[in-house]
């Protein structure tokens, strides 16, 4: 998992990825692993089925929480608030959810797998505008 993590990480080299958004850059981070991940989709089936055991939990919930960690901190978010646990307990989720949907289904090119995880960052994106927007109403009231 911290080698995966680390190579998920070279996209951040490539030479458009600063013009792109802190949206954008996430999926690209997570698609980059998921694309390195592919050859070996039993052996991510299989890893993740030992992980889920109770008493692998601490282990399995603290490489996925590496992973998110590492993946906001490479689009330049090492923030050590609220939102530092928030974001990235977010990014658990969704990177969660698009690992399930491409363990449950056949897509070679990671087509469907990329829109799925793009849907799914956008949720999030539009849900923290909501809060944001409410939050100003509720303190500017």
């Amino acid at each position: 998992s911290k080698l995966a993590d680390q190579r998920m990480l070279d996209v951040v080299a490539e030479d458009d990825f600063d013009a792109l958004s802190t949206t954008d850059k996430l999926h690209r981070i997570l698609s980059a692993r998921l694309e390195q991940a592919a050859p070996v989709k039993e052996a991510v089936r299989r890893g993740l089925s030992h992980l889920a055991l109770p008493h692998h939990f601490y282990t399995g919930t603290r490489l996925s929480w590496a992973t998110a960690d590492a993946a906001w901190n490479a689009v330049g978010q090492p923030d050590r608030d609220f939102n530092h646990v928030t974001k990235r307990t977010l990014l658990v989720g969704v990177y969660g959810a698009t690992l399930t949907y491409w363990l449950a289904n056949d897509d070679p090119e990671l087509s469907a797998t990329k829109r799925f995880l793009e849907g799914r960052l956008r949720d999030v994106v539009r849900t923290f505008g909501a809060i944001g927007g409410l939050r100003k109403r509720v303190m500017g009231a």
